[in-house]
């Protein structure tokens, strides 16, 4: 005759059935509750019945079903998603959480180098990133040059986090990363001309800013094109001439030295005309070269 289960003893009222009324409608399972269909006289007067074989979910289970649909989306896995490849076989995407917080750009996690895509947090393997080249397993080669690269973006990465909000765009980001050079005093820490015949001379002179606290043009350009790198920019260069140093973008000129020292607007966020045209202004016109709305450098370099 099916399933029986002795019931409860709650009232219901069933207009396909005549049902005792001290019988419940629901009878309440461990997990889950069933409809009564018929019922049968048992012995010493409990009320015997056949459930119905279409169980439906009680409230404990929807309580348990949402919880794991919650859990799902709000908790992040260290693997999300999935990638296809060329081969056809499907690539698992890892991401690195540091409390709770998905992390992204350059890491150092138990001695090695890894990058995860500063947009998605996607960890990058068997690609060159900022010059580095990273390995089919993740981690980036090992030499004293990466080494240095790869923590000097670490540090800029984490000055930015301190300067700016999550919530910033870009552009406010840029704006505050700019205004944040201007609490260094000037100093000359080495020439320049011998000092960028050495590799890796951008690193040496950022790091002017981010560990010694003081430095030149040359140390506040570099400084700032690795914070604006960490902000979201891709294409960054440090530039300079025989005397001084400022910093590009795709299309546009920034001088924290200049801005601090000079006027604001005219050395923030300009056009190569308008840098050009300041420069002929203060007398200086022979560290820039206009040609064809770009620079003819001394000196270029992309971090």
């Amino acid at each position: 005759m099916g399933i029986f289960i002795v019931c409860s003893g709650r009232p219901c009222y069933n207009e396909k059935y005549q049902i005792a009324p001290d019988l419940g409608r629901r009878l309440k399972c461990r997990y889950f509750f069933v409809r009564i269909k018929v019922y049968q006289k048992g012995r010493k007067g409990r009320q015997v019945i056949m459930c119905e074989k279409n169980l439906y979910m009680g409230k404990r289970v929807w309580r348990v079903f949402l919880l794991a649909v919650l859990l799902c989306f709000c908790l992040p896995l260290p693997i999300q998603a999935a990638e296809s490849t060329g081969s056809g076989v499907k690539k698992e995407a890892q991401y690195y959480y540091k409390k709770g917080v998905r992390q992204k750009g350059w890491q150092k996690i138990k001695g090695k180098y890894y990058y995860f895509n500063r947009k998605s947090g996607i960890k990058v393997e068997g690609e060159t990133v900022d010059g580095i080249e990273i390995k089919k397993d993740g981690t980036a080669v090992k030499s004293s040059y990466n080494k240095r690269k790869i923590e000097t973006m670490i540090t800029a990465h984490k000055l930015v986090n301190k300067i700016t909000k999550s919530t910033d765009s870009r552009a406010v980001k840029r704006k505050k990363c700019f205004k944040w050079m201007f609490r260094f005093p000037y100093r000359l820490p080495r020439e320049f001309d011998k000092a960028k015949k050495k590799k890796g001379w951008e690193m040496t002179f950022a790091n002017d800013i981010f560990v010694d606290a003081g430095g030149d043009c040359v140390s506040e350009s570099a400084a700032l094109a690795f914070l604006f790198h960490e902000c979201g920019y891709e294409d960054v260069y440090i530039c300079h001439d025989s005397e001084h140093a400022w910093v590009e973008t795709v299309d546009r000129v920034f001088d924290p030295l200049f801005a601090e020292a000079r006027k604001y607007s005219r050395y923030y966020n300009v056009t190569y005309k308008a840098y050009y045209a300041e420069c002929t202004r203060y007398g200086k016109a022979r560290r820039v070269k206009l040609r064809k709305n770009q620079f003819k450098h001394v000196g270029r370099c992309k971090i």
